[in-house]
């Protein structure tokens, strides 16, 4: 899909680099859809536009929209070839990525929705003042900003919005023993969930086999998740 005019709706586009990022927009994303009035869009920010030769895709091919995008429910005509290039202002630019290829030059309202809270607090720098809004998943990392002075108490970029994709565990949308079950575990049983960091080193990497080993010698269940990098 090339968008060469502007909507003559309000649009919103999300722009994500990793399938990662957009778990965090997705329930937003289900819920706008169905809403009238709205022009929804989402891409990878990775196509690029060149006058003469026209859309290039992304050199590697798990970087296309149609791979990212998968392996979750959207329009096709939703599916944006570029975030960084198209030629018209969107309303409002939705991220989960502090890069600036994420997002389109011309958007009116930028808004960052971070991907996670970090307990080495990789996300809270100075580069993210750069976004309109900052919409933060918790006090802590909200605290952390201001705390740091990267942000004033007052700033008018911060608003406290909570994490959308914890939203249906939050609701009770979830049953524990269904879930379990469905994994073949006997929900009477304790379960630990392992879910090691992308970065090198990490938790999974240093332990390996032998965390696994303790764990279930423990008695537990064992969910391992490991991250999408």
């Amino acid at each position: 899909m090339r968008v060469s005019t502007k909507p003559k709706n309000p649009a919103i586009i999300f722009c994500g680099k990793h399938r990662v990022n957009f778990v965090m927009f997705e329930p937003v994303y289900q819920r706008l859809r169905q809403a009238e009035g709205l022009w929804m869009g989402v891409s990878t920010g990775r196509y690029k536009y060149r006058s003469i030769l026209g859309w290039s895709e992304p050199k590697q091919a798990d970087w296309r929209n149609d791979a990212i995008y998968s392996e979750f429910d959207i329009d096709p005509t939703h599916l944006v070839p570029t975030s960084h290039r198209d030629r018209f202002p969107y309303d409002v630019c939705v991220t989960s990525n502090q890069s600036s290829l994420m997002r389109p030059r011309n958007s009116r309202l930028t808004v960052q929705i971070f991907h996670g809270v970090s307990f080495r607090n990789f996300a809270v720098n100075s580069n993210y003042r750069k976004f309109d809004k900052l919409f933060f998943p918790g006090r802590y990392m909200m605290e952390q900003y201001i705390e740091r002075g990267i942000l004033a108490e007052n700033d008018s970029r911060i608003e406290l919005m909570g994490m959308p994709k914890l939203d249906r565990l939050a609701n009770g949308e979830y049953s524990r023993d269904e879930v379990l079950a469905g994994l073949g575990f006997d929900p009477s049983v304790p379960t630990a969930l392992w879910c090691p960091t992308g970065a090198k080193h990490n938790s999974f990497d240093l332990l390996g086999a032998e965390g696994i080993k303790a764990i279930t010698a423990s008695g537990c269940n064992l969910i391992l998740k490991l991250h999408d990098h």
